[in-house]
């Protein structure tokens, strides 16, 4: 936290949230782009959380079949590293492990990926490969959906006043963002306009919408919901309609706000992603 940083509408205090896998720490892309962006703006308070997956009996990370990634390995030195880059508020580690979802769950995303019909008429299962149950993507994408709720609640449960939330990841290479959130509605989710769905990359919002991200604790009732209004069963997918439930339970109006970002995530040591 600076303590030079002045009371808004001079400055305003921003969490800035890492979950999941700290890859390619020694990458300087990332950070560069995080300093840029949040950490180095004299008018931003920002206290930095994460939650993240390490451990000292682990030699390589599982990454999942559309990542492109040829090899993830576990940095022995991660969380000193973190440590030393970003002085987080509060940061926890857990061994990475596998997930699985629910037994009736699984069965639900089964039969999405049987039946859906894309406007090819082709079924998910007939033209892509990542929705087979025998490799680890659905581990991943519940892996980064716990992260994430760790993290928030991380972030819910230290009891600070935040004017914004910005979730991103250690490996996010930071192209475009918003130059000044003082100038933006704090009522408001402000996602990509890469596409019309959820980019997920890195994005930001009012602190009123975090609990909307406790999405592994909702998983089963998400799926059970929306079953057949997901587009694919993806971690964008997911994320969307976890937040979409808990504003039309709790908002009226629509929060979304369209926003140039651009990111890419860097997928080896020298890489921009």
């Amino acid at each position: 936290m600076s303590e030079e940083c002045g009371q808004p509408p001079e400055c305003i205090r921003i969490a800035l949230l890492f979950f999941g896998q700290p890859r390619y720490l020694d990458n300087p892309a990332p950070y560069a782009k995080h300093k840029k962006f949040f950490l180095d703006k004299d008018f931003y308070d920002v206290d930095v959380y994460c939650h993240t997956w390490w451990g000292e009996d682990t030699s390589e990370y599982d990454y999942s079949s559309w990542s492109k990634i040829k090899s993830c390995p576990v940095d022995k030195n991660a969380i000193d590293k973190i440590e030393t880059m970003y002085s987080p508020a509060k940061l926890i580690h857990e061994p990475p492990r596998k997930f699985a979802f629910k037994d009736d769950t699984q069965a639900l995303i089964d039969e999405l990926v049987k039946n859906f019909k894309g406007r090819s008429g082709a079924s998910l299962s007939e033209f892509n490969h990542h929705w087979n149950k025998n490799n680890s993507n659905y581990s991943n994408i519940l892996s980064q959906l716990y992260s994430i709720e760790q993290v928030c609640k991380l972030c819910q449960n230290s009891k600070e006043e935040y004017d914004f939330i910005v979730l991103s990841r250690l490996d996010n290479n930071i192209m475009e963002f918003p130059q000044d959130l003082r100038e933006l509605d704090t009522d408001k989710f402000y996602i990509s306009d890469l596409h019309s769905r959820f980019p997920d990359m890195v994005y930001f919002f009012g602190q009123k919408f975090l609990p909307s991200h406790y999405f592994y604790s909702k998983i089963d009732y998400i799926v059970k919901k929306y079953q057949w209004d997901f587009w694919e069963p993806s971690n964008e997918a997911f994320k969307y309609f976890s937040v979409k439930d808990f504003v039309d339970n709790h908002f009226n109006g629509s929060p979304w706000i369209p926003t140039r970002i651009r990111v890419g995530a860097v997928r080896d040591m020298t890489g921009l992603g």
